[in-house]
C-alpha cells in the first residue's frame, strides 16, 4: 500500500503508532494469560516457552 513510511504525513504516522501500541499491549496481556495456562496444564511446554521468551532478545531453547 505504501512504498515507504517516510511518505506518510505526521498525523497518519502518529495514528499508526497509536494503533501499534494498543495492539502490542493487548498481545502482551494475551501472552501472559497463555503462559499462565501453560504453567498449570503443560509444565514442559511452559519451560520451553519461558526459555524462548519473545521479549528477551537473548533467549534460546537450550538449557545451559
Amino acid at each position: 500500500m505504501f512504498e515507504s513510511k517516510k511518505n506518510l504525513n505526521k498525523p497518519y504516522q502518529s495514528h499508526i503508532s497509536g494503533d501499534i501500541q494498543r495492539a502490542y499491549a493487548l498481545i502482551v496481556v494475551e501472552w501472559i494469560k497463555y503462559m499462565e495456562h501453560l504453567k498449570k496444564q503443560y509444565p514442559y511446554l511452559y519451560s520451553l516457552a519461558v526459555r524462548t521468551n519473545p521479549f528477551d532478545g537473548k533467549a534460546k531453547a537450550e538449557i545451559e
